[in-house]
């Protein structure tokens, strides 16, 4: 299975009776749930709905919303800090509206409660990570995902590729509209195939194109013509490694900032995502858009340094594709901004995240040789790339005394048979080795 986190951050207040609703792929929240609903475009099991608190004074619940309803996930809040739902699971299929539910439920009146990073892993039996996008904008240029900002200039809105991948499933949901446009996957800065004409407001998707991207390829949005502003836009990706993108703009010399999230803190826990599976955290990105001075961006893990890292000395592109940091489950990751002394840099930035659960392991099924006096067990591991069959080995010895002079023994073929083993051998498993039996008979 393949776990990918999808993240968001919000950071404002809700007062007792607030109800509002939260986007993945951003900082972008609403009153009204349509706007900041994401579809996921295959088969998912949600699970660790997790979220940071960063005020509270009151009651407060935090809920999984899948197609306007409440789902199973979530979190009763009764202080400030981390809290996750470790019991239960939501399983979501191709087409699924999902957001996160923010409620003031208890307590007296004027109590109030603030959330700052939330993420839920979802866990799929194909590669395909979701890649969303949330927050408001106008025309221009977009980054692929992560938090919604308008960008005028194609350069400052473009991802490097370093892994063959597929996009696929455009979809953008339209606020407010007043003359018709487009919103068109850009490669290598020329129209990809994937492409929504907008007629309106709503839900406007392409779910047949495709456009494939190799390493080296440049990928970006672009929000074209018309006057029309969206809540949501996104993709997905057939790949075995996800893109995790945040957008910065750090004023002060040491801040983190949550993957997805888009909002920088100088608080680190506030902005650390849970692995929740093993992981491999590579290609280090930045696009650096506005720079005042030099500074190193890393990568964090439990909050120690990682060994990902760029130093940034100026504007365009900066990149770490040698190094990568390897997580387990229960580990936090971040990525920080550090040294320098004052001033505000401006980034895009992105890590990749490849899961390495790899292929699901699979049933193996290894007839056993039978043998009328000696049965022989089969030892098999689930996922292992080697079945180890117990060799048997059968003495007979002869029924009547040895003489000196030369005898013949004859062994009836029913006494004793062995049947021809053929191991079938399923997807995901490279080798069986099945030991033929060996049959000895002294007489």
């Amino acid at each position: 299975m393949a776990k990918w986190p999808i993240t968001g951050f919000d950071g404002s207040n809700r007062l007792l009776g607030t109800q509002i609703f939260a986007a993945f792929g951003g900082d972008y929240q609403h009153a009204t749930e349509a706007n900041t609903q994401q579809e996921v475009r295959d088969s998912y099991t949600g699970s660790n709905l997790r979220a940071y608190i960063l005020a509270f004074d009151g009651g407060a619940e935090l809920r999984l919303r899948t197609n306007t309803a409440d789902d199973t996930q979530v979190l009763t809040i009764t202080g400030t800090g981390e809290f996750e739902d470790t019991s239960n699971t939501d399983n979501l299929v191709s087409g699924d509206l999902i957001c996160l539910d923010e409620q003031e439920t208890g307590g007296m009146h004027g109590n109030n409660f603030t959330l700052g990073s939330f993420q839920m892993t979802l866990d799929a039996a194909s590669n395909v990570p979701p890649l969303f996008r949330a927050g408001l904008s106008g025309e221009g240029f977009q980054f692929i995902q992560g938090p919604v900002r308008l960008i005028l200039g194609e350069a400052d809105a473009e991802y490097t590729m370093r892994a063959t991948r597929t996009l696929r499933d455009l979809r953008v949901f339209v606020t407010s509209h007043s003359t018709n446009g487009a919103t068109t996957l850009r490669k290598n800065r020329a129209d990809g195939s994937l492409t929504v004409s907008v007629t309106g407001t709503g839900e406007f998707t392409d779910f047949v194109n495709t456009d494939s991207f190799v390493a080296g390829d440049e990928a970006d949005l672009q929000r074209s013509s018309g006057s029309f502003t969206l809540s949501i836009l996104s993709l997905e990706a057939n790949t075995s490694s996800g893109i995790i993108h945040t957008w910065a703009g750090i004023g002060t010399p040491t801040s983190w900032f949550m993957p997805g999230g888009g909002t920088e803190t100088t608080t680190e826990v506030e902005a650390e995502v849970e692995a929740e599976d093993t992981t491999i955290i590579q290609n280090l990105f930045v696009n650096c858009t506005l720079n005042v001075e030099t500074r190193t961006i890393r990568t964090r893990k439990n909050q120690t340094n990682g060994t990902v890292s760029v130093n940034v000395t100026g504007t365009g592109i900066f990149e770490d594709t040698t190094n990568s940091d390897s997580l387990a489950a229960e580990d936090d990751f971040t990525i920080q901004q550090d040294s320098g002394s004052s001033g505000s840099n401006t980034y895009n930035v992105a890590v990749e995240w490849e899961t390495s659960a790899g292929p699901s392991p699979q049933n193996i099924s290894v007839p056993v040789a039978v043998l009328d006096i000696v049965g022989v067990t089969p030892t098999v591991t689930p996922g292992a790339v080697t079945v180890t069959v117990p060799v048997a080995i059968v003495s007979i010895s002869a029924v009547t005394p040895v003489v000196d002079s030369p005898i013949t023994r004859s062994v009836t073929p029913a006494i004793v048979q062995i049947v021809a083993i053929a191991p079938t051998v399923t997807v995901g498993i490279a080798l069986v080795v099945v030991p033929v039996a060996v049959l000895t008979i002294s007489g």
